[in-house]
């Protein structure tokens, strides 16, 4: 459906880890027709790991 594909597309750009949650949620209610979603996905899902730098 068009109006859909239009209404992701317009989508802002998450900034937050918040807001790269939400729009893999989002966008994982549509990865059966998103080829290869999981390497997509992964590389958008390690931008929310916590990673803790000690000096």
């Amino acid at each position: 459906d068009e109006k859909k594909i239009e209404k992701l597309k317009s989508i802002k750009k998450p900034v937050t880890v918040t807001e790269v949650r939400l729009f893999l949620e989002l966008c994982s209610n549509y990865k059966r027709f998103i080829k290869d979603f999981s390497k997509i996905a992964k590389l958008l899902h390690n931008l929310t790991k916590f990673i803790l730098i000690t000096d």
